[in-house]
């Protein structure tokens, strides 16, 4: 089994990313984050600074020193583990990548896709819901939104939101023919199953 680039370099320091994801130091690291104190900083005076970054708008990733590039090899390894079926690996990787940009909707769309697979539809509503007000031009994520709402028994609401989905892609000029295909099939099962109630 191949593995995964281990390792990443914040502020000088190199860390071995997969015991990084493995730790408390991501959540530790954003907690209270707002409040001006961050577990793992090297001052206050620096929490200080990132926290007021994050207020202007920046991430904490620019408070690190993070680049984009860095960040995209991480989204890129938790691509890698989504395809491979490794979903709880793929959240680890997804979720270092929401917490150091709160602005990247692909990473939280990445998170809620592999919780999806897992069957763990609420916190994937509540990722799909931060990616859609990130991006919400994301037809997939809208109707990835509507399965888990009919998976946890919310079909009349998953129902209103395929209709509503299928009308937007007929309309758009692309179309989105697997988006559009998956949508229809999602309205017309749920249509039967509302019926029946």
């Amino acid at each position: 089994m191949e593995t995964a680039p281990a390792n990443i370099r914040i502020n000088g320091f190199d860390f071995d990313l997969v015991k990084l994801l493995d730790s408390d130091l991501v959540r530790r690291l954003t907690s209270d984050i707002l409040g001006g104190v961050v577990e793992g900083a090297e001052s206050e005076e620096t929490a200080c600074q990132i926290a007021a970054e994050l207020i202007k708008g920046k991430t904490i990733a620019q408070g690190f020193g993070l680049t984009s590039e860095q960040l995209d090899a991480v989204t890129g390894i938790a691509a890698q583990q989504y395809l491979a079926g490794r979903y709880e690996e793929a959240i680890k990787y997804y979720g270092f990548v929401a917490a150091m940009n709160h602005f990247n909707a692909g990473a939280f769309k990445g998170m809620a896709m592999s919780q999806k697979q897992l069957g763990i539809h609420d916190e994937a509503l509540r990722n799909f819901g931060i990616s859609l007000l990130i991006n919400p031009e994301d037809l997939e994520a809208v109707l990835m939104t509507a399965e888990c709402l009919s998976q946890v028994g919310k079909d009349e609401e998953a129902l209103e939101i395929a209709r509503e989905l299928v009308s937007l892609c007929e309309k758009r000029k692309d179309k989105l023919p697997l988006v559009l295909e998956r949508a229809n099939g999602l309205r017309k099962f749920l249509a039967e199953r509302v019926r029946e109630e």
